[in-house]
């Protein structure tokens, strides 16, 4: 997370409603999702997810959304992060 572009650390207890979803396509187009809801992040390790990769895959997404509770209006905050790939044919 980032405020004023600067990076803010923030103690993953503090993340709720946490879903991981990846989405991919094969060279003929077709897309397959996966969404993985109440997924794990760790302080101190890695967190990671394990799934079959399609055969000719050519592109992927990986998005990571979540919301925090903003302490000074009690109200949630969404935020998501994305990061694409496209595979070398």
């Amino acid at each position: 997370m980032h405020i004023y572009g600067n990076p803010v650390l923030c103690p993953v207890g503090l993340l709720e409603y946490v879903v991981l979803t990846i989405e991919s396509n094969d060279t003929n187009g077709i897309p397959t999702t996966t969404t993985v809801p109440d997924f794990k992040i760790h302080d101190v390790n890695w967190s990671e997810y394990n799934f079959q990769v399609p055969e000719n895959m050519s592109s992927l997404k990986v998005t990571l959304a979540l919301k925090i509770k903003v302490i000074t209006t009690g109200k949630h905050q969404e935020l998501t992060a994305s990061q694409e790939f496209q595979t070398s044919k």
